[in-house]
């Protein structure tokens, strides 16, 4: 999945894959790369599920985060979050299950 963003040619971004691994029935670990025209440019980034934000501490080309307290046998859909110079970006990433309760997939 490629996905793009742009504001008036002063830095640009892409989501170029995402995904999730690490999943259990009450957290799993989202990863992006993520290449950007200025990395120094980047306020914050991390992920979003729902309403919820997850902010990294590193920026970077790739990033990572670990989520924990979801809930079990559940559908989520997650986005990748980008401010930088005072704009923001959510470009949406992939969907996972969580497993059911102390279960196995």
């Amino acid at each position: 999945m490629i996905v793009g963003c742009d504001k008036a040619d002063v830095f640009t971004c892409k989501v170029v894959d995402s995904e999730v691994k690490n999943i259990t029935d009450s957290s799993a670990t989202l990863v992006a790369e993520v290449v950007a025209s200025d990395y120094n440019s980047i306020e914050r980034m991390g992920f979003m599920i729902s309403d919820d934000f997850y902010f990294v501490e590193e920026i970077g080309r790739y990033i990572e985060c670990d989520i924990t307290g979801l809930q079990p046998n559940r559908n989520y859909t997650f986005s990748v979050v980008i401010y930088a110079n005072g704009d923001s970006w959510i470009i949406k990433g992939d969907s996972f299950t969580t497993l059911p309760k102390n279960g196995n997939p």
